[in-house]
């Protein structure tokens, strides 16, 4: 049915907190492959060593199926700085792909932590004409205390195809290990 590219957040890596487990069910419920890379620093990120990971880690393959991005936190960040930067320069390989992208708790400005990561700030005139036909899912947890609900508003205020959800279920930042709020989202829209 999908590739789905699942990019983590500030201080985590691709076996931390709810990654696998979202992985090992879709992989089980649908016809999904889940890739989740492990980007280099994550307590310290560089944007420029990040885009060269995925670049490797992405490009070899020669997959035609829909792909799905999912970022979370600072993932999300960089995945709206991936798809401002017309896709790393590889159009093709992903704008005739591309079909949703979910941004969970995903930053959507400059903060405090990894502030070299925020610089310049992302140009969302770009990010829509780079993604005219692609549905974008904007979610947010009431509870979350790490990225305040702003964030999640400047996102969907700035994107042209977007539907934002505002949980109530004590997500706090999707830290855990499994949620299924986000499987039941994800499941229900593919």
């Amino acid at each position: 049915m999908a590739d789905v590219l699942l990019i983590h957040g500030f201080n985590i890596n691709s076996f931390g907190i709810w990654y696998p487990w979202l992985r090992d069910q879709l992989e089980e419920k649908g016809d999904f492959t889940v890739h989740i890379p492990s980007f280099p620093k994550p307590s310290a990120p560089l944007m420029s060593e990040w885009i060269d990971h995925l670049s490797e880690e992405m490009f070899g393959t020669d997959s035609t199926r829909p792909l799905i991005i999912i970022g979370h936190s600072l993932g999300g960040y960089f995945v709206q700085r991936i798809l401002e930067n017309a896709l790393l320069d590889n159009k093709q390989f992903w704008k005739d792909r591309l079909v949703q992208v979910y941004l969970v708790a995903a930053t959507g400005f400059r903060r405090e932590k990894a502030t070299n990561f925020y610089e310049p700030e992302v140009d969302w005139e770009k990010i829509n004409e780079n993604t005219k036909n692609v549905q974008f899912h904007i979610i947010w947890d009431k509870s979350d205390n790490v990225v305040p609900q702003e964030h999640c508003e400047y996102i969907h205020k700035n994107c042209n195809n977007s539907t934002l959800h505002i949980l109530n279920n004590q997500n706090k930042h999707f830290l855990s290990k499994s949620n299924n709020d986000l499987l039941q989202l994800f499941l229900q829209n593919n």
